[in-house]
């Protein structure tokens, strides 16, 4: 088991900033992260990603970081969107 530094959910947050409103792909996701925290492990990016989007289909086998880090949308055609925040 890989020991990061921050959670997983964190680490794909920042990642996610990093494309500033434009869609990414899982694999785009992976490969930040993986810059960031090499020990991350790519099923574990992946489960935390779709965990975090509430519009995903698998998101609901991952229901505390759907309720506490819910923060993309899935656009279809495996490309994805960080969720306005409201002010």
């Amino acid at each position: 088991m890989a020991k990061l530094a921050k959670p997983t959910w964190f680490y794909i947050l920042e990642a996610a900033k990093e494309f500033n409103g434009k869609p990414f792909t899982p694999n785009d996701i992976i490969k930040k992260v993986k810059e960031k925290a090499p020990r991350a492990k790519r099923n574990t990016i992946i489960c935390n990603l779709y965990g975090m989007t509430p519009n995903h289909p698998s998101s609901k086998n991952y229901p505390a970081l759907l309720k506490n880090h819910a923060a993309f949308s899935c656009l279809g055609n495996g490309q994805f969107k960080m969720l306005k925040k409201e002010t």
